[in-house]
């Protein structure tokens, strides 16, 4: 199993980058590159 490590920069109401639903979430960065300061719901 891989440890994934990410920052959450900010909690908050967004568009998930995702699912492109409206809710509520969190804007992180996975330290892999995959994700930078993406919204996720």
């Amino acid at each position: 199993m891989t440890a994934v490590k990410l920052t959450i920069h900010t909690t908050g109401t967004g568009t998930c980058s995702l699912t492109g639903k409206e809710g509520d979430g969190l804007t992180v960065t996975f330290d892999d590159g995959t994700l930078a300061e993406s919204f996720l719901s």
